[in-house]
């Protein structure tokens, strides 16, 4: 697994003292969460296309939807555990 990075030095030690504070059982697990959202740096995706398929996927996304059978019938059938 790929080590995470922190947006910076500062926010590397926040973040270990933090975590020092959870396993010492005196942070709950869901402050530790925020902890991580604030110190970690965000990760990227960007997706190159061609031009072309560029367009052809935009023109898909405003295309009105069409029908589709095969999932009206999947949202009619009720749920097996219901």
């Amino acid at each position: 697994m790929k080590k995470k990075q922190y947006r910076s030095p500062l926010m590397a030690s926040i973040h270990e003292t933090a975590d020092g504070l959870h396993n010492a059982g005196l942070m709950d697990e869901r402050t530790l969460r925020e902890f991580d959202e604030l110190c970690f740096a965000r990760v990227r995706t960007v997706i190159s296309l061609p031009p072309r398929a560029w367009a052809t996927f935009v023109k898909r996304l405003d295309s009105p939807a069409r029908a589709n059978e095969r999932l009206r019938r999947t949202m009619k059938t009720p749920a097996q555990w219901a």
